[in-house]
């Protein structure tokens, strides 16, 4: 529960919950680092208090080491914070293939793909192809989602084989007007909500 924050100094103080299986009802520092506004365009936070005996301990204690995001939250990496992602969820689409996507990666069966960028309002993500994948290990790969006109939800891997990040955001994108044969010759696939 935030007690008090600094937007400019990037910090919050909380007091923990009594239910909190760790430390419940001690006091914890949330460090903060926005990155929104440079090439990185993403948040980070970094828990580096969580169990002060009281609330200004929490607040006078050493914040996390900003310059260091790999080990500089107490030897960790700063945790990084995405705006959701408007696909995410669980889905079948109409090959029998299952889906499972969120703001950092897309896993399609036994292949996982690291999302590293993404736009909501665009309906694309660009996303590198995990280490293990079969086909196209560490390569680059662009996913694309639409709605038709009654609302059925539709996605595209436009590309699957791109050398690079910098290769997957250039690339030329699916054509949404043409669900049958805009995706790169194929139809779209469609995605329905997975029944629990």
């Amino acid at each position: 529960y935030i007690s008090q924050y600094s937007n400019t100094e990037g910090w919050a103080v909380a007091q923990n919950d009594a239910s909190n299986a760790y430390n419940p009802e001690l006091w914890s520092r949330f460090d903060i680092l926005d990155l929104s506004a440079e090439a990185d365009g993403n948040i980070y936070y970094c828990q580096s208090i969580y169990a002060a005996e009281t609330e200004a301990e929490a607040v006078s204690g050493a914040p996390a080491d900003a310059t260091d995001l790999t080990a500089g939250c107490g030897g960790f990496a700063w945790s990084e914070l995405r705006e959701e992602l408007a696909l995410t969820g669980s889905y079948t689409d109409d090959w029998g293939g299952s889906h499972i996507v969120d703001a950092f990666s897309w896993i399609s069966g036994d292949y996982a793909f690291h999302i590293s960028q993404y736009s909501n309002t665009e309906g694309w993500a660009v996303a590198q192809n995990d280490a293990s994948n079969a086909y196209n290990p560490e390569l680059w790969s662009v996913f694309e989602w639409t709605t038709d006109a009654d609302g059925v939800l539709y996605y595209c891997q436009s590309s699957y084989d791109l050398a690079s990040e910098a290769d997957a955001l250039s690339a030329d994108l699916a054509d949404a007007a043409d669900l049958t044969a805009g995706c790169g010759g194929f139809s779209w696939s469609v995605l329905s909500p997975a029944t629990p």
